[in-house]
């Protein structure tokens, strides 16, 4: 009997250990759900920006699918300019009532320029995992959006508060 409980007390230790590898491994790398929430016009205006677990889930999701892997090859910083958005900070950001960002499944980053944002635009198109991006104004910056399922792999350009699809010609948009 000793040794069956020594067995058992062995495995319980064994999965343990390896539920906490697998908890480590899936662990953000280059980005936070505290960075993600971070907005100066939020502090600047009072507004609460707290979000739901499930937003919380959705900019794990968010992170650990996109925005690690892009980073981790492009290999330079990547800064998020706007992440998650409560109802009201949308609002006041005069975002779309649909937006992506209020649900924690979207970002705008930018490697720092336009030069680097080509780059990183070049790496989310191959990694292929997004529902949009969005070449912002010139290349100023990217918007990435990303859902559990149903991702629409739609690409478009916005410049002059024009929406363009590019799907087929991003290469000419961004080089443009």
């Amino acid at each position: 009997m000793k040794r069956n409980v020594i067995i058992a007390m062995s495995a319980i230790i064994i999965a343990l250990v390896a539920f906490l590898i697998i908890r480590r491994k899936k662990k953000m790398k280059y980005f936070s759900i505290k960075e993600l929430c971070q907005s100066e016009v939020a502090e600047q205006y009072n507004i609460d920006n707290t979000p739901s677990e499930e937003a919380k889930k959705n900019m794990q999701r968010l992170i650990d699918v996109v925005l690690d892997p892009a980073r981790e090859e492009f290999g330079e910083p990547v800064t998020v300019n706007s992440g998650y958005r409560s109802k009201k900070l949308n609002a006041k950001l005069k975002g779309s009532d649909t937006s992506d960002h209020q649900t924690g499944n979207a970002a705008d980053i930018t490697g720092g320029s336009v030069e680097k944002n080509r780059k990183l635009f070049r790496i989310l198109v191959k990694l292929g995992k997004y529902d949009q991006l969005i070449w912002e104004n010139g290349g100023e910056w990217i918007h990435v959006g990303y859902r559990e399922t149903g991702n629409r792999h739609i690409m478009l350009a916005f410049k002059n508060s024009t929406y363009t699809r590019i799907d087929s010609n991003w290469e000419n948009v961004i080089n443009s």
